[in-house]
């Protein structure tokens, strides 16, 4: 396994994921992903964010929620990737077309200290800041984390034009300890 954090999960660099969903039950979706992250022995959950509604985008027709998760890991970007699209999965994904309904997406958005260009994946995404819906959740659970080096925090960096995100009841913060309720197993 390549990494980029060694030792301890402490030590190990932030990463944020922007989670969403268009097709319902969406809550239900969006626990189900933050569940199978929390499962993951090498992913460390930190903060997990209020989900916000968001009008539909390209070809998707129903609605979005969306949410951001802080955690650590010392994967290397690539297996990082690889895990999210195992979680999309095991939720339910399944190939769509570009902007369409989906059950799932997570986005890998920043990966603290790593500048990333590749065919499968660019960090920081090149969507962060010109997204309200993953740069509101963003703000929320990582102001202090940078784009780039010496570069200014997430919550110096002038916001995204507004498209009409609304906060929701659901704080996925305040469910963490209890997705992992005694006796529940992920199948």
């Amino acid at each position: 396994m390549t990494a980029v954090g060694e030792g301890a999960p402490g030590t190990w660099p932030r990463v944020l994921l922007g989670l969403g969903s268009s097709l319902a039950p969406r809550e239900r979706h969006l626990l189900r992903a933050l569940r199978l992250l929390i499962l993951e022995r090498d992913l460390k959950i930190e903060a997990a964010s209020w989900t916000y509604r968001t009008p539909p985008l390209g070809r998707a027709r129903g609605y979005f929620l969306n949410a951001a998760v802080r955690l650590r890991t010392g994967l290397s970007p690539h297996h990082l990737l690889d895990r999210i699209q195992e979680i999309e999965r095991r939720v339910g994904r399944r190939p769509t077309a570009r902007w369409s309904d989906r059950v799932v997406d997570i986005d890998l958005l920043v990966m603290e200290g790593v500048l990333f260009d590749d065919v499968r994946l660019c960090l920081p995404h090149p969507g962060l800041r010109s997204r309200d819906f993953a740069w509101e959740p963003a703000c929320e659970v990582a102001q202090d984390l940078v784009l780039t080096q010496g570069g200014p925090p997430l919550v110096e960096l002038p916001p995204p034009d507004p498209r009409g995100l609304v906060r929701t009841r659901l704080c996925l913060q305040a469910l963490v300890p209890r997705v992992l309720a005694p006796g529940v197993r992920e199948e």
